[in-house]
């Protein structure tokens, strides 16, 4: 029994996973649905020829619970069970105003499609705590409203049990379903946290640009290489610290105007110029990879500050040079020896 508890929650979702840019996206939508019913109650209302203050004051209600969702200080929790509230009283009126048309029972299963978007367990809760006092006392107590059928308004709690059956089995292909998501959702800020950690980890300087060129990631490396915050950096050019001016390999590439486009040395490395935010030179060595998502590309350009290698090649260049200096003048001066020693 403990194993069979513990597999069932491990597969139930955790809730509350979505951050705030993304809870604030959906948190719009919804309200913007709860606005149309505002508006939609009163006037389904009189079209069904309901009693004006049902529909009215329901309409009056929804607004009030609308604006009350956006109230700035009420915590994020509470706005989205606010907002379900009005979305499924929106149900429950729609259901009463119709006098029980099993068409409107479907309103129930879409709104609580709609609840399931906040992934968070209060909302979803009261969404379904809302659907079972409803269907339960309304329809016990006044089954003319919740049921249009005389065998409904016969037997309450029969058809209370099958509607109720009905939105049960839907909450769990909901919760499936967010379960699912809330998994894929952890494991890709997982793989963009280890691919966080590899970059900021890397000896070289990775900086991410899009198709024009503009710089949307910078990491440690790179700061320190460039003396440039990633703050700075993100939004220019990557031809602000790559200069083209001194290397043939990267205009030949095609890399000369504004905006890099680090599609021309894909595949290939190549060597050009650092610059520093100070405006100070250094040689690198750069190599640039692309990424496909979503129908937009990315560039990722790896850069190695080569200065030492350059420095080193240098001395072996001055060694080479002096060594067959050397040799050369070795070489006249037994020339000259031999010359001067010869028979006369």
């Amino acid at each position: 029994m403990h194993s069979f508890l513990s597999n069932l929650l491990a597969a139930l979702p955790k809730g509350d996973a979505l951050d705030e840019s993304a809870w604030s996206v959906r948190h719009r939508g919804i309200l913007y649905i709860l606005w149309l019913h505002v508006l939609g109650v009163p006037l389904y209302g009189a079209y069904m020829g309901g009693g004006p203050n049902l529909y009215l004051g329901g309409g009056a209600l929804l607004g009030i619970i609308a604006i009350a969702a956006r109230l700035p200080l009420v915590g994020r929790r509470l706005q989205a069970a606010i907002a379900t509230y009005g979305l499924v009283a929106a149900s429950a009126l729609l259901v009463h105003l119709s006098g029980g048309r099993i068409e409107l029972h479907f309103h129930f299963f879409v709104m609580m499609s709609v609840i399931v978007l906040y992934q968070d367990w209060l909302p979803f809760l009261v969404g379904l705590q809302f659907i079972v006092i409803d269907h339960g006392i309304v329809g016990t107590l006044m089954p003319s409203m919740v049921y249009v059928h005389a065998e409904g308004q016969t037997h309450p709690w029969t058809w209370a049990l099958i509607h109720g059956s009905f939105i049960l089995a839907q909450c769990a292909a909901l919760l499936y379903f967010w379960r699912v998501n809330e998994v894929a959702r952890e494991e890709a800020l997982q793989s963009e946290a280890r691919t966080r950690m590899i970059i900021e980890t890397a000896l070289d300087a990775v900086v991410t640009t899009n198709a024009s060129g503009i710089i949307t990631d910078w990491n440690t490396q790179a700061e320190f290489m460039f003396d440039v915050a990633r703050t700075e950096a993100i939004g220019q050019p990557l031809t602000t610290y790559l200069s083209t001016t001194h290397s043939s390999s990267v205009a030949e590439a095609g890399i000369v105007r504004p905006g890099l486009i680090p599609g021309a040395i894909l595949n290939r490395r190549v060597e050009s110029v650092g610059r520093t935010g100070s405006g100070q030179e250094f040689p690198v060595e750069l190599a640039t990879s692309c990424l496909a998502i979503g129908g937009t590309q990315q560039f990722t350009t790896f850069i190695q500050n080569i200065s030492e290698r350059k420095q080193h090649e240098e001395v072996l260049r001055r060694a080479k040079e002096a060594a067959e200096a050397a040799s050369q003048a070795k070489s006249q001066f037994l020339a000259n020896m031999s010359h001067e020693t010869g028979p006369r």
